[in-house]
């Protein structure tokens, strides 16, 4: 099954803030101790890429505390930060999960870059604040802080090309 966020219809898609504003919607928000499993998650956007709340978080998913994200793909997302998933919790303790995810062609945008193409903005981190295992990433865009930001990883696999890598590292 197929859940699908989407791009404000008001504001440019093919230049910044690249479908991100008032009326985009995430893909999925997974409340506190709670899992979505088995879904892919595409077509995600952040609803305010200038305001530092959770709006410009998480185009993909985003995770409340100790939430899961199992066996899902999550595809073609695109959020300030975490544009693939931003899990809820401090900067340094992430408290959300995911779980053999594929992970591919999620974009994180600069919340005030108002020039270039998707490839190079500045978002924050494709993955932020969760706790990745036995998960594949390919072809994500991310540049400030990492394209994975604040998180633990174990078993994941990178396949280039992309901002994260040109040939396969697991890490």
């Amino acid at each position: 099954a197929v859940i699908c966020g989407a791009a404000d219809a008001n504001v440019n898609q093919d230049t910044w803030p690249f479908g991100c504003g008032e009326n985009a919607m995430r893909a999925a928000y997974v409340g506190a101790k709670s899992a979505i499993q088995g879904f892919a998650l595409t077509g995600g956007h952040c609803s305010d890429p200038t305001k530092n709340t959770i709006a410009r978080q998480g185009g993909g998913v985003y995770l409340d505390s100790d939430a899961q994200v199992l066996d899902c793909i999550i595809t073609n997302n695109i959020a300030c930060q975490g544009s693939a998933l931003n899990g809820h919790g401090s900067a340094y303790n992430p408290v959300a999960v995911a779980l053999r995810c594929l992970i591919a062609d999620n974009y994180s945008v600069d919340g005030i870059k108002n020039e270039g193409t998707k490839e190079n903005q500045r978002g924050s981190g494709i993955c932020r604040r969760t706790t990745l295992a036995s998960c594949v990433f390919s072809k994500n865009w991310g540049q400030a802080f990492g394209a994975y930001e604040r998180q633990y990883n174990y078993h994941c696999t990178l396949i280039g090309p992309g901002y994260n890598a040109n040939t396969p590292t697991v890490f």
